[in-house]
């Protein structure tokens, strides 16, 4: 597909303010982005692989709140992966459509861009377990891997979500519902700390009503939160199942398309980094990671912040992003 320079499209990012970028491929399940600093100090690009639960304009909020924008500060060449709303394409997309053929699609595209022979990858939350899930299978095209709060021993004891989801009868709620809507999957989130999240967030939000670079950034988030994308029910089945329900991939039992995925597999360098707040991915369940790969450079680092203060707060530009920019910058 040929490349078409992309500014505004409020239909994959609903502010008028968003980064500018230029769209470099797309399918029916995917867009491929790609954004560019004014000083490249990394000539190996980032490909960012993002959840599916909701839509990747988090990464770049506002102008004052932007995760790939703090990354462009950082000399980095920055790809997107934006995962298409199954609900508007085919509700029949499988795991292994995402991480075997649409992530590869990916990041083919980006290395045949470049010309080179391996790129880095970033992955967060679910889209890190993707990543690792990718390069285990695909090493070779990988130069490093990064991951944000990604979930990979999701039998921790403070997993709130895996005590939740492990009674759930996956291929019954599946075959009844073919597709999972996003209120439905907000329900679900909304339940680990009701009080915090339906109460005291708005008694809270009182408070700075005043002020108005809180209030519009509250509200953009409150925008983002309840815009999530229905869910694939076969590929929800088979993640709760394979991952929460079976911890295959710290088991070394998970199979993907009839592959074996093995984290041992993995041996470029990891930069693992994990938010110390964090109720939907608790330390605890990325941690094992080092223990798990083959890797003999390993960094991990945790930031005193929550799940998505990692990815908006003040934090990112000030030191996120930095220490992402930095460990890139000593291995490309």
């Amino acid at each position: 597909m040929q490349t078409s320079a992309v500014t505004h499209d409020n239909t994959l990012h609903p502010f008028a303010d968003h980064a500018q970028k230029e769209m470099v491929f797309q399918n029916t399940h995917i867009t491929l982005f790609k954004y560019t600093p004014q000083t490249v100090k990394c000539d190996t690009p980032v490909c960012i692989s993002y959840a599916l639960v909701n839509k990747t304009y988090v990464l770049d909020l506002s102008p004052k709140n932007s995760f790939i924008r703090s990354l462009l500060k950082e000399g980095l060449i920055v790809y997107l992966i934006v995962w298409h709303d199954p609900a508007k394409t085919m509700c029949n997309v499988t795991l292994e459509d995402y991480v075997c053929r649409n992530l590869n699609i990916c990041v083919d595209k980006v290395r045949q861009l470049h010309d080179i022979p391996q790129i880095n990858l970033l992955g967060i939350c679910q889209g890190g377990t993707f990543s690792l899930m990718y390069t285990s299978l695909f090493g070779e095209k990988i130069k490093n891997l990064i991951l944000m709060v990604t979930p990979v021993d999701f039998h921790s004891s403070e997993n709130l979500f895996t005590h939740m989801a492990k009674t759930w009868d996956t291929k019954k709620i599946a075959g009844g519902f073919p597709l999972l809507t996003g209120d439905f999957m907000n329900m679900g989130f909304l339940q680990l700390k009701p009080c915090e999240l339906l109460i005291n967030k708005y008694v809270g939000a009182v408070q700075f009503l005043n002020d108005e670079h809180k209030r519009e950034f509250f509200l953009r988030m409150e925008k983002w939160i309840f815009d999530s994308p229905a869910q694939a029910g076969n590929t929800w089945s088979e993640f709760i199942e394979k991952c929460y329900q079976k911890n295959a991939l710290v088991n070394d039992t998970f199979v993907l398309g009839g592959n074996k995925v093995s984290l041992s597999n993995i041996k470029c360098p990891v930069l693992n980094l994990t938010a110390a707040k964090d109720h939907l991915v608790p330390n605890e369940c990325s941690t094992p990671l080092k223990n798990v790969i083959s890797s003999t450079d390993y960094t991990y680092e945790s930031f005193s912040t929550g799940h998505i203060g990692i990815l908006v707060g003040r934090i990112v530009a000030k030191k996120v992003a930095p220490t992402i920019g930095e460990w890139l910058q000593k291995r490309d």
